[in-house]
């Protein structure tokens, strides 16, 4: 008789999100129309992933959501095809705020159902 011992985490035992250093960390998954919820980001690189079901193309703007009457700043761009995802690089300079973290949001044109993957 064989035994097979595979390492067991707690960590995935409990069902938590947040990966290892180097590693993504889900944010979370949001479906809607030109603009998404936005999310906290403590800086580094964001990650941006169209879903593999959507069905269509396009580009997918990213922004650093800025409350009150302070404008939103760009932060770029990037083309995705369905099941696609791009990186942000260096995105450090959009933290502010009392929290300390950037909220970024996505917004496209396209007025269709988007359906998005954030990590961190």
């Amino acid at each position: 008789m064989c035994t097979l011992l595979l390492p067991f985490s707690t960590a995935f035992a409990s069902g938590a999100q947040t990966a290892g250093a180097g590693e993504w960390d889900k944010l979370g998954t949001y479906t809607y129309i030109y603009s998404s919820k936005p999310v906290y980001s403590s800086g580094g690189d964001f990650r941006v992933c169209l879903s593999s079901s959507a069905g269509f193309s396009l580009t997918i703007h990213l922004y650093e959501d800025d409350p009150g009457s302070n404008q939103d700043e760009y932060v770029g761009a990037n083309y995705f095809s369905p099941g696609e995802c791009h990186t942000f690089k260096n995105i450090g300079k959009f933290v502010d705020g009392d929290n300390r973290k950037a909220e970024f949001y996505a917004y496209d044109y396209s007025g269709k159902y988007v359906t998005v993957t954030f990590y961190d």
